[in-house]
C-alpha cells in the first residue's frame, strides 16, 4: 500500500460523512497487509466515532485482520492518545484497561511509536491528537522516568519546527532534568523558529487542560532562559539580558518577573532607582483593569495577590534600606500584608522598623499580638513583645 493510498483512506476515515468511512473501510477489506497507520485509525474509530455502524464495521474488520487479542494488544498501544482525548473514559473502567497506570500506557504506546508516528504527518486530526497528548502527558506525568515527551518527539520528527513540541521539549529540559544548557539550546531553537509568537485563542483552548503549564510563547521562552540563568547558573547579568528580552517583546506584560528582574538590578547592578522604579511600574500594571485575557491565562486570582504583595514588600525593602522613607516602606509592607496576610518575614520587618525607628512600643506590642495570632511559637516575635513591654514600663 503506497503512501498516497494510505493518505486518502486516512481522508476518507476521517470525513463528517459517516458513509465516506464505510467506503474506506470497504476498500480496506480488499486489501491484505494493513499499516499501522491506519490500524491505529481504524482503532480510533472504534471508540470515537459518533456513528454506531462506523464503531461495529470497524470492529469486525480489526477483529478479523489482528484476533481479538490483537485488537485489545492494539487498543493499550494507543491508549496514552484515547486518554489524552479525554472523550472516552469509560473505556478505562473496563478490566483489561483499568488495571493499567498512567505509566503503563505511556509503556505500551513506546513500543508502537515509531510505527505510528508518520500517522501525524498524513492527517490534521493526528497531529491535533498528538499536540493533545504532548500537553495532556506534560501535565499528567512530571516524574522520572516518564516517556511523556515522546509525543512532541514523534510531531518534531515530522515537523522539525512545531512551536508546541519545541517548546514542550525544551520547558522539559528545564524542568524535569534539570539541564540548563540542552534547556536554554531547546528555547534557542524554538526562538530562532518563532521570534515574535502571541497566544492566540487556539493555543488558549489547547493548553487549557492545564493552567498551570506556560503557553508556548515568544515571551515565554525569553523569561524562562532568564530563570534558567539565574536560578541554575547564577549568571545574573545574562539573566537581566534575557529578562529585557521579554520585556521588550511585550513592553506591559502582566506576567513579567518584575520582582526577580528589580531584585536583579539592586542586588548586582546597585542601580537602585532603576530597581525601584521597575517595582512602580509592576505595581501600576497589575492594578489595570484592561489587561488582555492572553496574558491573565494561568494565573489565579491567588497567584494574581502573591505577585503584587511580593512587589510591595520590595518596594518597602528598598525604601526602607536605601531611600530610609520608613512611613512609605511600612505602608508598603502594610499593603503587602493585605493580600498575604500569613506573611510572616514581612510581619517581622514591620516590627522592626516601628521598633528601631519609631520607637512607638504600644505600636510594636500590637503588631506582635497580631503576629502571635499566626504564629504562637515564633521566637523572634516573642522577643520583639518582650523588648517593647520592657520599653513600656511593663517588664
Amino acid at each position: 500500500m503506497t503512501e498516497a493510498e494510505i493518505k486518502n483512506l486516512l481522508q476518507l476515515l476521517h470525513s463528517n460523512d459517516p458513509q465516506n468511512a464505510l467506503l474506506a473501510i470497504n476498500i480496506l477489506w480488499g486489501f491484505e497487509e494493513m499499516p499501522k497507520t491506519l490500524q491505529l485509525a481504524l482503532g480510533f474509530r472504534c471508540y470515537l466515532d459518533t456513528d454506531e455502524g462506523v464503531r461495529i464495521e470497524a470492529d469486525e474488520l480489526l477483529k478479523e485482520r489482528l484476533g481479538v487479542e490483537g485488537k485489545v494488544a492494539l487498543t493499550k498501544s494507543f491508549l496514552a492518545l484515547l486518554k489524552a482525548h479525554r472523550k472516552r473514559d469509560s473505556l478505562f473502567n473496563q478490566p483489561l484497561y483499568a488495571v493499567l497506570s498512567h505509566q503503563d500506557m505511556l509503556d505500551e504506546y513506546c513500543e508502537q511509536h515509531t510505527e505510528f508516528a508518520p500517522i501525524v504527518l498524513l492527517h490534521p486530526y493526528y497531529l491535533s491528537l498528538y499536540v493533545k497528548a504532548g500537553i495532556y502527558w506534560t501535565c499528567e506525568v512530571k516524574k522520572k522516568p516518564s516517556k511523556n515527551h515522546l509525543f512532541f518527539e514523534d510531531i518534531l520528527q515530522w515537523i522539525p519546527n512545531h512551536s508546541y513540541s519545541l517548546f514542550g521539549l525544551a520547558k522539559r529540559h528545564e524542568t524535569e532534568f534539570k539541564n540548563s544548557a540542552k534547556a536554554i539550546d531547546a528555547y534557542q531553537l524554538f526562538l530562532k523558529h518563532h521570534p515574535n509568537l502571541s497566544p492566540t485563542e487556539q493555543m488558549m483552548t489547547d493548553y487549557s487542560v492545564s493552567i498551570y503549564l506556560d503557553l508556548p510563547t515568544s515571551f515565554n521562552a525569553y523569561q524562562s532562559i532568564a530563570h534558567i540563568f539565574q536560578d541554575q547558573l547564577q549568571d545574573h547579568k545574562k539573566a537581566l539580558v534575557y529578562y529585557f528580552k521579554a520585556k521588550t517583546l511585550v513592553p506591559e506584560h502582566v506576567g513579567f518577573a518584575f520582582k526577580d528582574a528589580a531584585e536583579l538590578i539592586w542586588f548586582y547592578e546597585e542601580k537602585v532607582d532603576d530597581a525601584l522604579k521597575l517595582v512602580e511600574e509592576g505595581l501600576a500594571i497589575l492594578e489595570r483593569k484592561d489587561l488582555p485575557k492572553s496574558q491573565l491565562f494561568g494565573i489565579s486570582p491567588h497567584a494574581f495577590s502573591v505577585k503584587k504583595a511580593h512587589l510591595h514588600e520590595l518596594a518597602g525593602d528598598i525604601l526602607a534600606e536605601e531611600k530610609q522613607q520608613i512611613d512609605l516602606a511600612l505602608m508598603h509592607y502594610k499593603k503587602s500584608l493585605l493580600l498575604t496576610r500569613r506573611a510572616m518575614p514581612v510581619r517581622l520587618k514591620q516590627i522592626r522598623l516601628v521598633f528601631y525607628h519609631f520607637k512607638d512600643y504600644w505600636q510594636v506590642e500590637s503588631l506582635c499580638t497580631e503576629a502571635l495570632k499566626m504564629e504562637p511559637k515564633n521566637f523572634e516575635v516573642q522577643r520583639y513583645l518582650k523588648m517593647a513591654r520592657k520599653g513600656m514600663g511593663m517588664g
